[in-house]
C-alpha cells in the first residue's frame, strides 16, 4: 500500500470530504488499488452526505448505472439535484437529461431546458448537445435547425462525439447550416476517432458515394465493417447483402458496397433500395409503377414481412406494403437518412 493512498485513506476515515471523494475515484478507476465499484460508491456516499458536489454527481451516476449500488433512477435524480443546486455543471446536465427522458422523475421539457442552459453557461459540451436535441425536435422551444446545428457545432468543437456526428449530419442534409459534404466528412472523421458507430457508417457512405472525400470502396468497406462490429444494423445489412465471393472461395472485397443510384441531396425523405438492380436481381420493371427501368423509380423498397418489392410515389405516398399491408417503417435495410434532422439522445454523462 503506497504512502499517498495511506494518507488519503487516513484523511477519508477522519471525515475529509475531498479525500473521501478522491478515494472513491481511486476505487472506481483502479488507481493505486484494485478496482471495486462497491467501495467507490461507499466513499462517494460518505462525501455526498457532507454536501460534496462532485461526489453527489458521481453517486448519482452510480445509482443510474447500478454500479456498486442497486440501480435507481429516482436516487440518481435525487443526488444529481443536490449537486446541481450547488452549481456543478455535470450534475446540471445529468439532471436535465433525466427531465428530458422522464427517467426517475416526471418528464418535463421546461426543466430540461432550464438545467441544460445552466450547464451550458459553464461551457459543458454535453449540455450543448442536449440543447441541440431540444431545438432539433422543437421541444419547449420553437423548432430551429439553425439553433440545433449551432449547439451541435459548439459541442463538436469541444470533442463531443455524438455532437460531431450530428453536426456532420446537419452538414450533409443542409439543415441549419450550408450544405457541405467536405465538412460533413471531416466531422464524421472526428467522431470515428472515438469509435462512434453511426459516424463510422456515415463515413463509409461518404467514401462509397465520393461525397466530401475521394470515392474509395475499400475505405467504405473498412468503415462499414467497423460500424458492423459494434452492432450497427444498417452497416451489417449493407455488408451482408454485398459480399463478393473470391475465386478461392473465400469472402472477397466488398466492391461497390452500395451501388450509387442517386446522391443524398436528390433523395426524398422515405425509403428506397440502396442497391436497386444489385439486390433486386433480374427485376426488369418496378412492380408498383411498372416502369421498364427500375433506376427511374429510385424509391424501391422490400417489405420486411412478405419480401415483395415495391416503390413509393409522391402522388400516392403509401406507407404500407400493397401486398400484405405491413408498415414499411419496420424495414431497416432500405431506410435512407431522413432529410429532416433526426437525432438520438444518448446517455450524456458517464463519470
Amino acid at each position: 500500500m503506497n504512502t499517498e493512498y495511506s494518507e488519503m485513506l487516513r484523511r477519508a476515515e477522519q471525515g475529509n470530504a475531498d479525500a473521501q471523494n478522491n478515494l472513491g475515484v481511486c476505487y472506481l478507476q483502479g488507481d493505486g488499488v484494485e478496482a471495486d465499484v462497491g467501495l467507490a460508491a461507499y466513499w462517494f456516499e460518505k462525501a455526498a452526505l457532507q454536501g460534496h458536489a462532485e461526489a453527489q454527481n458521481r453517486l448519482g451516476v452510480r445509482y443510474r448505472n447500478g454500479q456498486g449500488v442497486e440501480q435507481s433512477d429516482e436516487q440518481a435524480v435525487y443526488w444529481f439535484g443536490k449537486s446541481a443546486e450547488q452549481g456543478y455543471a455535470k450534475a446540471q446536465c445529468n439532471l436535465a437529461y433525466h427531465y428530458h427522458k422522464g427517467e426517475g422523475i416526471e418528464q418535463n421539457y421546461e426543466q430540461a431546458m432550464h438545467w441544460y442552459e445552466k450547464s451550458a453557461r459553464q461551457g459543458h459540451a454535453a449540455a450543448y448537445y442536449g440543447l441541440g436535441v431540444l431545438y432539433a425536435f422543437g421541444e419547449v422551444v420553437e423548432q430551429s435547425y439553425e439553433q440545433a446545428a449551432y449547439w451541435f457545432g459548439e459541442a463538436a468543437r469541444q470533442g463531443d462525439a455524438d455532437s460531431q456526428y450530428h453536426f456532420g449530419f446537419c452538414l450533409v442534409s443542409g439543415n441549419g447550416v450550408e450544405q457541405s459534404y467536405e465538412q460533413a466528412a471531416y466531422w464524421f472523421g472526428e467522431a470515428v476517432r472515438q469509435e462512434h458507430a453511426d459516424a463510422q457508417y456515415s463515413l463509409g457512405i461518404c467514401y462509397n458515394e465520393g461525397q466530401g472525400v475521394e470515392q474509395d470502396f475499400e475505405q467504405a468497406a473498412y468503415w462499414f465493417e467497423k460500424a458492423a462490429e459494434q452492432g450497427h444494423e444498417r452497416a451489417q445489412d449493407v455488408l451482408e447483402h454485398n459480399v463478393v465471393i473470391g475465386e478461392d472461395g473465400e469472402d472477397g472485397a466488398h466492391e461497390n458496397i452500395v451501388k450509387k443510384s442517386d446522391n443524398f441531396e436528390r433523395l426524398p425523405k422515405g425509403y428506397y433500395c440502396k442497391h436497386l438492380l444489385n439486390t433486386v436481381g433480374e427485376m426488369n420493371e418496378c412492380p408498383r409503377c411498372e416502369r421498364s427501368d427500375p433506376e427511374e423509380c429510385r424509391r424501391i423498397w422490400k417489405c420486411p414481412s412478405c419480401s415483395e418489392f415495391s416503390c413509393i410515389h409522391e402522388e400516392c405516398g403509401f406507407l404500407n406494403c400493397p401486398n400484405c399491408g405491413s408498415d414499411m417503417g419496420d424495414c431497416v435495410l432500405y431506410r435512407i437518412v431522413n432529410q429532416n434532422i433526426t437525432v438520438q439522445l444518448y446517455s450524456i454523462e458517464i463519470n
